[in-house]
């Protein structure tokens, strides 16, 4: 599923992302798995997707107080912890988005089960800013990484990520 950060966002979007994530073909599922899910697990996996999609590709971070939970709690080993953990968020993906900014996070697979939803993505783009102090390069990147969150009431409550910022970092050093 990979949605362009230059695409218009409207109703059709919502309805096309919703019967992907809600209605898969057996073809894209490979078995049963997804019919055991519930509704709740489910709608926990539109969540996440629409959080992708919305403020981590489009930068619509008028969406994040909808779809994270104020009391979030958030395990990323590279994010600076110096504001609520929702600036925090927000800065992070500021800064990703500035430094590549025609990127895109495809979701690869997700897995859910109760409260909590896995999430494989990639993401591709272009060095057009400075990250972590390397000034642009304009080399095309492409990097993988793991989102596993646990959600409550249809928000994220708390999430891990684990990324492969070492593979992004060579691929734009000299």
């Amino acid at each position: 599923m990979t949605i362009s950060n230059t695409c218009s966002w409207n109703l059709f979007n919502y309805i096309f992302i919703s019967l992907i994530v809600l209605f898969p073909s057996q073809a894209s599922q490979g078995d049963d798995a997804y019919a055991a899910l519930s509704q709740e697990e489910k709608q926990n996996k539109l969540v996440i997707a629409t959080a992708i999609i919305d403020v981590l590709n489009k930068g619509q971070f008028e969406k994040v107080d909808e779809l994270f939970a104020d009391e979030l709690v958030e395990h990323d080993p590279y994010q600076t912890k110096t504001k609520s953990p929702k600036e925090s968020f927000i800065a992070a993906v500021n800064a990703f988005r500035s430094a590549f900014p025609d990127g895109v996070m495809t979701i690869e697979k997700q897995i859910a089960e109760g409260d909590f939803v896995s999430t494989r993505w990639s993401k591709t783009g272009t060095h057009m800013g400075e990250f972590m102090g390397i000034p642009p390069t304009n080399r095309k990147i492409t990097f993988t990484g793991i989102f596993f969150d646990r959600l409550e009431n249809g928000k994220i409550v708390e999430t891990w990520a684990n990324y492969d910022l070492f593979g992004l970092l060579q691929q734009i050093r000299d």
